[in-house]
């Protein structure tokens, strides 16, 4: 930024400089001042004008300088503005009385367009920095409304003779003569009256916090949302009935390692207290398998597993399927026509249907060969019409 130019006032001096040197300034005229008793403080910068003859002058030269009081006082030569042949270059004085005079050039006026605003080429500048009580730009007639500036590097707004508004060189509001304290934001009250530094919570700006608050109404989210968290630790997100918990999907924290190990997924049940009834199922990441904790059913029907058939596996044998049908087998040997087969274990209710297989030779094979006689849920009675002695095969049905 520049420095300000100063003109004095009614200052006319005489010159007898000669060449395009600095001007030595001599005695004001009859009736003028110099620079010093105009109050012109040395080190000035000083707009002037310097002519030949005060009545007739035909050498002119207008220009800005700095003016140093000594006991010759001097104004040096620094910009050439405009000399009488219209150009910008230092007049060569001749010898004999010049005069020299403060005064501004038409660069350095301000002025002012057809409706009355005033009109600045450049920019403008304030020696003072003003308060909120007397702002630098303001309405004529209310000195404490408008822009001042309370230190270096630092603007503010003022109203009503306070301070309203102020930024610093990093950029930073001070409001309302306040800073807020640390993720405060400005609040609008919804009035005329001044905002407020508020800090981000729900009640105020509408957001939701981000642990231990609640959102009505539906989330939609248009890319991926995810739960995350850090290894060996369950991953979970919640369904509630209030704020009571009913179900859980839940990245157990079964610990991570090669061959895709760890952090299975599992589905978890609660009580109407919301204490956990267990898992649901549990699949295997390594292995994509869903591991059921309880027996799933169909319709409404439970799926039949492995552990449902109740098995003996033997010669002499039996099995039980989940519909309550019991299978019986063994074998047996007609003992001079006839034998009695007891079940190792009776059927419960009632034994159904019982079949004979002969295993002697074909020749030995009839369809009159043995003949099943009485049976019960206990035991049945096998025989051979003929009286011969037949080895054979049993199978029976009940329940």
């Amino acid at each position: 930024m520049g420095v300000p130019v100063n003109v004095g006032d009614r200052v006319l001096v005489a010159t007898n400089t000669a060449g395009t040197g600095t001007y030595d300034l001599g005695a004001a005229v009859s009736g003028y001042l110099t620079p010093a008793l105009a109050g012109v403080v040395s080190g000035s910068r000083v707009s002037y004008v310097a002519v030949d003859s005060l009545t007739n002058p035909s050498l002119f030269e207008i220009g800005e300088g700095t003016y140093t009081s000594a006991a010759t006082p001097t104004v040096s030569r620094t910009l050439i503005v405009r000399n009488n042949t219209g150009g910008t270059s230092a007049v060569s004085w001749s010898s004999g009385t010049k005069y020299l005079f403060f005064a501004p050039s038409a660069s350095r006026f301000v002025m002012y367009d057809s409706d009355g605003v005033m009109y600045v080429s450049t920019y403008v500048a304030f020696a003072g920095g003003g308060s909120q009580s007397t702002t630098v730009v303001s309405p004529v007639t209310d000195r404490d409304t408008g822009l001042f500036f309370p230190g270096a590097n630092r603007v503010a707004l003022a109203t009503n003779g306070s301070s309203r508004l102020e930024f610093n060189e990093t950029g930073a509001a001070l409001f309302n003569n306040s800073h807020g304290t640390s993720g405060q934001v400005l609040r609008t009250n919804g009035s005329t009256s001044a905002p407020t530094w508020a800090s981000l919570t729900a009640a105020n700006v509408g957001a939701v916090d981000k642990a231990g608050d609640t959102m009505t109404g539906p989330l939609y989210v248009s890319g991926t949302a995810g739960v995350f968290g850090g290894a060996a630790t369950e991953r979970i997100f919640s369904w509630a009935t209030g704020t009571t918990t009913r179900f859980q999907a839940v990245l157990t924290n079964a610990t991570e390692s090669s061959s895709n190990l760890g952090s299975n997924f599992a589905l978890r049940a609660f009580s109407d207290a919301g204490v956990s009834l267990g898992d649901v199922f549990e699949v295997t990441r390594s292995t994509r398998k869903a591991d059921f904790k309880v027996n799933p059913s169909i319709n409404g029907s439970e799926v039949i597993k492995a552990s449902d058939f109740v098995t003996t596996a033997s010669s002499t044998g039996s099995m039980t399927l989940p519909s309550g049908i019991i299978m019986k087998w063994g074998s047996g040997v007609t003992s001079s026509g006839a034998v009695t087969i007891t079940f190792a274990t009776a059927f419960p209710t009632a034994a159904y249907n019982i079949q004979l297989t002969i295993t002697g030779g074909d020749s030995a094979q009839s369809l009159n060969a043995l003949k099943i006689g009485t049976f019960t849920r206990t035991a049945f009675n096998a025989y051979s019409p003929s009286g011969t002695s037949y080895g054979f095969n049993w199978f029976a049905i009940g329940i």
